[in-house]
């Protein structure tokens, strides 16, 4: 994917995402979301994975 190895094992070692990552985390308790992936639109969401029809019909309702 093109990231050198030292600084992917950097990134894991120093947590450098730790806040955002725990801000992720929070938002998502705070949304009762339970399982990944949860895909949500507005009000709407779709938990698990999904068709992408199923994914078209979450970005336009009919």
């Amino acid at each position: 994917m093109g990231l050198p190895e030292d600084e992917a094992i950097n990134v894991f070692d120093k947590r450098v995402y730790r806040e955002a990552v725990d801000a992720d985390w929070q938002r998502s308790a705070a949304m009762d979301i339970q399982v990944i992936p949860t895909y949500v639109a507005g009000e709407r969401r779709l938990a698990g994975f999904q068709s992408v029809e199923a994914l078209k019909g979450l970005v336009r309702p009919s």
